[in-house]
């Protein structure tokens, strides 16, 4: 099982931030040492260790400028054109998973040159959070 959530979380990091990754996968690795009945097993004490021994380093990747999503930065320059131009402009932005939800409402209100928008977030189409 925690191959998956790290596949999931490299996946996310090519969609979202670093950061937003290495919160995925950190919240996932929390859960599972600590609601596991069953225990882990060797393989997934393995990539723990390997997870936890570089952390500090992704930590310090993940706030350098040069390592930032490029996608993110186009979409950030498209949000701020269209506003720009229609101040009265709404926007929707569709994802296929809730970790991407969370991901992107978390980019837009930690990013500064997007403080004007006013996010919400709808997942799976039950209920309204935050």
């Amino acid at each position: 099982m925690t191959f998956q959530k790290y596949n999931d979380s490299l996946k996310e990091n090519t969609i979202c931030r670093i950061q937003d990754a290495l919160r995925f996968i950190k919240k996932f690795i929390e859960k599972e040492e600590s609601t596991r009945s069953d225990g882990l097993n060797e393989d997934d004490k393995q990539l723990i260790r390997l997870f936890k021994d570089r952390e500090e380093k992704l930590q310090y990747v993940s706030g350098e400028k040069k390592f930032e999503n490029p996608l993110l930065s186009k979409f950030e320059d498209v949000l701020i054109g269209e506003y720009k131009t229609n101040t009265e402009a709404h926007a929707i932005i569709f994802c296929t998973k809730r970790i991407t939800v969370d991901a992107m409402y978390s980019w837009i209100k930690e990013n500064e040159r997007l403080s004007f928008l006013k996010p919400e977030k709808i997942s799976s189409g039950r209920y309204l959070i935050n």
